[in-house]
């Protein structure tokens, strides 16, 4: 039993010098990373100049056409949205909407970071110090976000299958920004996660114009908007820093809208883009494009 024992202790033994002897001696140079938050903190909340961007919630063309009209619509591109209005009266309706949408951008960039670099000699440390060098910021940011729309308005068929309207509604949700964060520098790197949260509320006015028939449609649209950012959270590791956002942006959205099919059911296509007025510190996207389908409910009765 003792042999056996012993036996072992010698064969670790063994094991242990000949991975020794088999493993090259620290030589030279070796990098390290030591306070990664400065450089992160310097590129993305410390200054602000993290990139929290959204897309536009799409534009609205209802144009019913009389008293009694209902009209569900789904909508999919750069996200999805469903949207249910309601002629109340000959001129008079209202819409609700939900819609909601994700997206990821890659990016990188160059930082400022501070560096250890120790100095070995046949596995002997020899020399320590420090210094300024430059690295990179890579990684991938993830937006999503959540808004819900409540519009009134009037409409008007001014002659023929032309029509006019004008809608005035509030939309309020929640956008998030996550990163994934890694910073490299002379062969070391280092990885975080940042996550920030906004809460905002919408107002606007919106004028369209064009024509429905019974197998085809035009509308051209045009909103002006209001954001207002009222509550910021922030998801960080300890050490990192938040920073203050800009609350309030105004843009002016124009867009167009085509649709094709009868009076029961009809595919529409619309493009629309987004031109700031008062900028703030949000990264909007400024085109998109959309499609989807069109149903009249009361008709089907």
């Amino acid at each position: 039993m003792y042999t056996g024992k012993l036996l072992f202790a010698i064969g670790l033994l063994v094991s242990g010098l000949l991975f020794h002897a088999c493993t090259p001696p620290l030589q030279g140079d070796y990098y390290s990373i030591p306070n990664p938050k400065k450089a992160i903190n310097q590129k993305n909340y410390g200054e602000g100049n993290m990139k929290f961007a959204m897309q536009p919630n799409h534009l609205e063309a209802p144009m019913p056409g009389r008293k009694g009209d209902v009209y569900l619509k789904g909508g999919i591109g750069n996200g999805s949205n469903l949207c249910l209005t309601m002629a109340t009266g000959n001129k008079f309706g209202f819409y609700t909407r939900i819609s909601g949408n994700r997206f990821e951008e890659e990016y990188s960039e160059s930082a400022d970071v501070l560096v250890h670099v120790n100095h070995y000699e046949n596995d002997v440390l020899t020399n320590s110090y420090d210094f300024m060098g430059k690295g990179t910021l890579q990684g991938t940011m993830k937006h999503e976000q959540v808004l819900f729309e409540l519009a009134g308005g009037y409409f008007n068929r001014v002659k023929g299958n032309f029509h006019h309207e004008t809608w005035t509604g509030v939309a309020f949700g929640r956008a998030t920004t996550h990163q994934d964060i890694e910073l490299l520098a002379y062969g070391a790197a280092t990885q975080t996660n940042l996550r920030e949260y906004r809460d905002l509320v919408q107002y606007f006015l919106q004028y369209n114009a064009g024509f429905r028939g019974g197998a085809a449609e035009l509308s051209f649209m045009n909103r002006l908007e209001a954001s207002y950012f009222y509550l910021q959270h922030f998801d960080l590791e300890p050490g990192y820093e938040s920073y203050e956002m800009k609350r309030s942006t105004l843009s002016f959205r124009p867009g167009i809208r085509t649709g094709l099919g009868n009076q029961k059911i009809r595919l529409f296509a619309q493009y629309e883009w987004l031109i700031p007025l008062v900028k703030g510190d949000v990264s909007w996207k400024k085109n998109q494009f959309s499609g989807g389908l069109i149903l009249r409910l009361n008709y089907l009765k």
